[in-house]
């Protein structure tokens, strides 16, 4: 009998191998140590196939983020927050755009998702933002890929199976069709990760890893963007959970550890992201929100049915699934090709055995056939969902059913490489009629693929069917040749039609940044940023190539204070009292507004303003009745009662240059302290400015009060003289602080309390759950001895702990 050879022998006779040998080789120390040449060699095949699909794309010459909403909305914004990192400053706000709106509560993305900005100045310019947020962007297609792959092992496929399965997803063209929105595929990226810890917790078998990968899962998913992949998440682990109860509804006990489970996840995941998710929730009552170019819903209000059916398929494209049809696609794209298909036909063969393919099943076709919106009514049943109606456009839904019907073909893989090696004619027989099934939907789909133009040739999705059936069958023949080389080409022929699809991220000079208006968009700022004491003031700006919201998030590289934004949501009141009131006499010069910059020079009277410059056929104008970033009064103007009562008011005199505007109810309370008729003489000993506060030391020669020119928010906190003042709302947006006469020191601080307690419960719970899981590794230390020595055939010291 011969003995195996060891692993160090092995390594001495490896010059005398041949090529069958060495093959023999590794198969057989793949047999013998499975899990740890999985750890092993599955990142590096992994890392290949990804070179392969989008290699050529991380050359520099190529950005996924180059379209109106990377260029005018996330690159900038990026920009700022990374800048404010650097600084040492939290971005909990941004006082650059809209008369400055805070960033710690929208729900597009959140500062304290790890991977965003690494505590680095990575967006420094327009172009080097683009760059590291393309590289950003395919880095979370890796993290996607990743995370399918354990998915699809924690569902208890093969390794190729597996391989394959994520391979399908990671470079279907609907997550090429998400790549433009980095806010979209980062939260999404974390999705299958999510549902395998839901399925151990589901399964009961694993529980503690289950809520390990769970709580890593679930709160990266929220702090990305706690939005659409979150109700997505929701949906689909409440229906994996109704399945559980359907199909062991016998089991109490069973049934109970899952549902703890689940609620134990919920609640851990709630509770680590609870500063990105609770701030979002508590302010979308006070948000305006576009659905579209010309349509915005408030607050909680329901989404206007033709924009939640904006871009929805016709039942026939449903063909689209076989066949790429060249046909109108914005945020999803149903496309899987013929043979992914075809494996999930054979996928239900695989039922009996695990229960996640009926529900798989279900949540795939419920999505794709909701991507026709009205045409087959489902659109009426998704607009009376809780959440589920709060996504627009049934494109969005596509994501769900790429997922599961990707994992659905790496079952019908597993099923086949298996089904060769039998015998059986019943078994023969049944297949023959899932084929006959899948025919009659790939004959359909042809038939409706007659009247469009395919972005792919029938050629490369037809052979290599056609390649598949015929290596399947001579495996059927011979069951003996189904091994890891013919599985693994199985595999390649299913993935390999992918690489004939057009390129659809862009190269960098072709995107927005590079047009000629936009480059002289950045080339005047720049220029402006340069005069001096610019950023005590705020600038107006009038155009319609780039619009003005462009101009605006321009502005932010320089460090420019606007009034106007392209964000999305934005908070309502604000937007009321900022975004179009510039026919307000005198209203945007008491904001600050020093600066007009136009071309055709119309949206303001230009009576108090003079020219100043023009700079690439653009004029610059300028006034010296601007009220600065800060300033004292000390006599009491009129009194308001709503916004329109004060601009009405404020356009009657000049009395904003000297003196300040209060609400009604405010006047008995301030009266006493204002009203002085002596000249009010003030001077600055020091002045001390950051990103989210400003400190100050003032001389006064009466009691005055301190008019901060930053648009009113409830997250504001100031001291004077070391004491809590609670600021009040004056000149209808303002904050004002009352002084005493002689010299003061004021401290202003943006400062969300609740965001900050959160974020402090956050690490609490972290450093809880770090020493949970410690614990438990050090009394399972002995287990995790006899997995390594069984995986690995080493011996561990007795010593080692």
């Amino acid at each position: 009998m011969t003995k195996d050879l060891d692993i160090p022998d092995a390594i001495l006779l490896k010059t005398e191998m041949n090529l069958s040998n060495r093959l023999s080789f590794w198969f057989k120390l793949a047999s013998r140590y499975p899990r740890v040449c999985e750890v092993v060699f599955v990142p590096i095949v992994l890392s290949i196939i990804f070179g392969i699909f989008l290699g050529r794309f991380l050359d520099g010459d190529h950005s996924a983020a180059t379209w109106q909403d990377n260029t005018f909305l996330i690159l900038p914004i990026f920009s700022f927050i990374s800048k404010s990192f650097s600084s040492g400053q939290f971005p909990y706000w941004i006082n650059s755009i809209a008369g400055g709106i805070p960033l710690y509560n929208t729900p597009q993305f959140s500062a304290i998702y790890p991977f965003y900005f690494l505590g680095f100045d990575l967006y420094v310019s327009p172009l080097s933002a683009s760059i590291q947020v393309h590289f950003l962007t395919l880095f979370h297609v890796g993290i996607l890929y990743l995370n399918t792959y354990i998915m699809l092992r924690i569902f208890q496929l093969p390794v190729i199976a597996s391989i394959l399965g994520a391979s399908l997803l990671a470079f279907s063209v609907n997550t090429l069709q998400l790549i433009p929105w980095i806010n979209i595929i980062s939260p999404y990226s974390w999705f299958p990760l999510a549902l395998g810890s839901v399925y151990l917790i589901l399964e009961n078998k694993r529980p503690k890893l289950g809520l390990l990968l769970g709580a890593v899962s679930f709160s990266l998913l929220i702090t990305a963007s706690p939005a659409h992949a979150l109700i997505h998440l929701v949906y689909c682990t409440g229906f994996l959970f109704l399945t559980v109860l359907i199909v062991r509804r016998t089991d109490g006990y069973k049934l109970t550890a899952s549902l703890r489970g689940l609620i134990l996840l919920s609640g851990i995941s709630i509770l680590l992201s609870a500063p990105a998710l609770i701030p979002s929730v508590i302010s979308a009552k006070n948000m305006i929100r576009w659905v579209s170019a010309s349509k915005a819903v408030i607050g909680h209000e329901r989404i206007p049915l033709d924009c939640f059916v904006a871009n929805q398929s016709q039942p026939k494209e449903l063909a689209n699934t076989f066949f790429p049809l060249n046909m109108k696609h914005e945020v999803g794209n149903s496309y899987l090709g013929v043979l992914p298909i075809f494996l999930v036909t054979f996928s239900l063969f695989k039922a009996r055995r695990n229960w996640l393919i009926i529900p798989f099943l279900i949540l795939g076709l419920y999505t794709l056939f909701s991507s026709t919106g009205e045409h087959l009514g489902l659109a009426y049943l998704n607009y009376r969902l809780p959440l589920w109606n709060k996504i627009r456009e049934p494109e969005r839904h596509l994501i769900i059913f790429n997922l599961t019907f990707c994992a659905l073909s790496a079952f019908g893989f597993h099923h086949l490489t298996e089904w060769v090696k039998k015998s059986s004619d019943l078994d023969f027989k049944k297949h023959l009629v899932a084929f006959g099934v899948f025919m009659l939907a790939f004959l359909s789909s042809y038939y409706v693929r007659q009247s469009y133009k395919v972005r792919m040739p029938d050629s490369i999705l037809i052979g290599s069917f056609l390649l598949f059936l015929a290596i399947l069958l001579a495996l059927r023949l011979k069951p003996r040749l189904n091994g890891i080389i013919f599985q693994g080409a199985l595999a390649a022929i299913v993935i390999s039609p992918q690489l004939w699809f057009p390129d659809t991220i862009p190269l960098i000079k072709d995107g927005d940044y590079f047009t000629e208006p936009n480059l002289r968009s950045h080339r005047i700022l720049n220029e402006i940023s340069k005069i001096d004491n610019i950023r005590s003031y705020r600038l107006i700006i009038q155009d319609d190539l780039p619009s003005t919201r462009w101009w605006s998030m321009n502005a932010v590289y320089y460090g420019l204070r606007t009034f106007q934004a392209y964000m999305n949501p934005l908070p309502y009141n604000q937007f009321q009292e900022v975004f179009f009131a510039f026919n307000a006499k005198n209203y945007f010069k008491l904001l600050g507004a020093k600066y007009y910059l136009c071309k055709s020079c119309n949206t303001i009277p230009l009576s108090d303003y003079q020219l100043e410059r023009e700079i690439e056929g653009y004029k610059l104008y300028s006034t010296e009745n601007a009220r600065p970033h800060y300033f004292l009064v000390n006599q009491i103007a009129q009194t308001y009662t709503d916004s329109q009562d004060f601009w009405s008011k404020l356009k009657e005199n000049d009395d904003y240059l000297h003196k300040v505007y209060i609400h009604a109810n405010d006047l008995t309370k301030f009266s006493a302290w204002l009203g002085s008729n002596s000249k009010l003489e003030w001077e600055v000993l020091r002045e001390a400015a950051a990103q989210n506060s400003l400190e100050l030391i003032l001389r006064t020669n009466a009691r005055a009060m301190l008019v901060l020119n930053e648009y009113f928010n409830k997250d504001w906190t100031v001291k004077v003289n070391g004491e809590s003042q609670r600021p009040i709302k004056v000149n209808l947006n303002q904050l004002g602080i009352l002084l005493p006469k002689g010299t003061s020191q004021v401290h202003f601080e943006y400062y969300p309390s609740l965001f900050v307690w959160l974020l402090h419960l956050r690490k609490a719970v972290i450093f809880v759950l770090i020493c949970y899981f410690s614990v438990i590794a050090f009394r399972n230390r002995s287990k995790v001895k006899d997995w390594f020595r069984k995986e690995s055939g080493l011996e561990i010291p007795s010593a080692l702990p």
